[in-house]
């Protein structure tokens, strides 16, 4: 089986054998913030991850991982650039089931939306067992705290300049969605076992994030915690599942088969379709002034509406990218649409690919920063 993150990515595989295993051996030089990470921590799936100590890991992405391991779960660091091997191995009751070999990093982008090449094989599993022996003999340690303060002494963030059609590009709005993207990640590690609906989880968060603001928290007289904590974030997203959901499900639900109709149709559908479902994004039909942007949306060119859908759900650009890119004028070569903001341009990837990003609007922001995550 090969695996290019085209017709299926190396996120799916990587699900499908987590329900068939108890166990699972990274290697990957790189990681980042992605949901998977931290759903096998959360789950306390036993696990040994070797990476590098790099970006984009960044140190403090280790200290939350290092904070969550359970006790059959390891992190061993690579101080130097050795390591290149990108390996994902499942077992059960100790046995190996399979293997996943090839290109992918263990980061958002190498498991989702890279081109990158993986075959899935069950031949000479006993070999990369002892290949992880040896990678775990010739690393530098366990992570530890100590290590983590060491890493702090010489990590950078490399400077990147986005550009796009000789236009340079908000590095403040793409940095601006990336952090987002990364609380997100770990808030769908933990919670999307926990949806159990027909509607995907991105979907079920965003009708959690707007219940929470505007009903639980003033009902249960909820105070802010002081420091992250994961069961109380739970706790509530249990009781709005409980209590809640139901209200809002049908208008979701039929928010979920537009959305898949446009994906899937784009260049065929109709354009009604295309202005309902811009229609149809928060910051657009409520709050002050929605009547103005109903309007402009309603008498903008079609052309427009669509080109903006195909070039965030088509281009090869990474969604930090994308999004800075929707957000700057077309004067300067970028894409932008009256009366499409952060809020409006940062829902769209949401509800269109909910597999892979927040509905990102100021009640997602709100949730984040109340929780302390």
């Amino acid at each position: 089986m090969i695996i290019d993150n085209i017709k299926i990515t190396v996120k799916d595989v990587l699900k499908e054998w987590i329900e068939k295993s108890d166990e699972v051996m990274i290697c990957s030089p790189f990681i980042s913030h992605n949901d998977v990470l931290f759903e096998l921590i959360e789950h306390k799936f036993k696990m040994t991850l070797i990476c590098r100590l790099s970006y984009p890991a960044s140190p403090d992405l280790f200290t939350k991982l290092f904070r969550s391991l359970n006790n059959n779960q390891t992190i061993y660091v690579y101080d130097d650039s050795s390591l290149h091997s990108k390996i994902y191995y499942f077992k059960k009751d100790g046995k190996g089931l399979v293997a996943i070999i090839g290109s992918s990093n263990f980061t958002d982008s190498g498991i989702y939306s890279n081109k990158e090449y993986n075959i899935v094989t069950t031949e000479e599993l006993e070999r990369i067992e002892t290949y992880f022996v040896d990678l775990k003999k010739d690393s530098y340690g366990k992570l530890n705290y100590k290590i983590i303060d060491y890493y702090k002494t010489f990590y950078r963030i490399p400077l990147k300049e986005e550009r796009y059609k000789n236009a340079k590009i908000s590095n403040k709005l793409s940095e601006d969605y990336n952090e987002t993207l990364k609380k997100f990640y770990r808030v769908k590690g933990i919670l999307e076992r926990e949806n159990n609906t027909e509607l995907p989880f991105t979907y079920v968060f965003d009708s959690f994030c707007h219940f929470f603001k505007t009903k639980i928290k003033s009902a249960y007289l909820i105070e802010e915690p002081e420091i992250f904590d994961k069961d109380l974030l739970k706790k509530y997203f249990k009781l709005f599942k409980e209590v809640y959901y139901q209200k809002d499900k049908e208008w979701r639900t039929e928010r979920y088969i537009l959305s898949k109709n446009i994906v899937e149709n784009l260049h065929e559908i109709p354009n009604s379709e295309i202005k309902k479902f811009y229609l149809g994004i928060h910051s657009i039909t409520s709050g002050s002034g929605s009547g103005v942007r109903k309007q402009s949306i309603n008498e903008i060119n079609n052309s427009l509406l669509r080109e903006l859908l195909e070039f965030l759900l088509e281009s090869n650009l990474s969604m930090p990218h994308k999004f800075s890119i929707a957000l700057t004028k077309r004067e300067k070569n970028g894409l932008k649409i009256p009366f499409l903001g952060n809020s409006g341009i940062g829902e769209i990837p949401g509800w269109l690919i909910p597999d892979k990003y927040p509905i990102k609007n100021e009640k997602l922001h709100y949730i984040l920063n109340f929780f302390k995550i």
